[in-house]
Formats: C-alpha cells, structure tokens, sequence
C-alpha cells in the first residue's frame, strides 16, 4: 500500500518547518515512515508526545529538571502538530 498524497507531501515540504519548531528529526522521519494514511497522523503525533511526556515524568523524578523540561517541550510540539495540522473537512 502506498502512502496517501498529504503524507507524501508532509515527508517534501514540512520537515524544515517542524523541525526548526522543535520537532526532533529522528521523530519527525519515524512518524513518517511509520503511516501510510491520513487518518493516523493525530494518533502517531500523540504516541510520540506520550512518549516524551513519559521520559520527561521520569527525568523530573530523578530530579534532572533540565531533560525533564526539554522532553515536556518536545511532548507539548509533538501534540500541537499532530491536532494542528489533522484537518480533513474545516
């Protein structure tokens, strides 16, 4: 099954955007690579915030508030591009 066309386009034209935002490369190329349509985009963004939020509770239990509050960043981005951009019908 081939990807649908908006992530074709994602992949081309907002990696620059997303990452310059905050968005980890490695997580931007994994989200990517990991749907094959549109309708998982929200879904895998927010797998990836929890994912951060989950490293970011642990860091902040170890007292490492530093990694604590940059993987809190990376959740919070994570989670505004996943709702932000999943528009099928305004």
């Amino acid at each position: 099954m081939s990807q649908d066309n908006r992530i074709l386009a994602a992949k081309t034209h907002w990696s620059g955007r997303m990452v310059t935002n905050g968005v980890p490369l490695s997580d931007f190329n994994d989200i990517l690579d990991s749907i094959e349509v549109w309708e998982d985009w929200c879904q895998k963004w927010s797998k990836k915030g929890d994912f951060h939020k989950d490293l970011a509770t642990t860091a902040l239990a170890e007292n490492r508030t530093i990694s604590a509050a940059s993987h809190y960043k990376t959740a919070s981005i994570c989670y505004h591009f996943g709702k932000f951009l999943f528009v099928d019908y305004p």
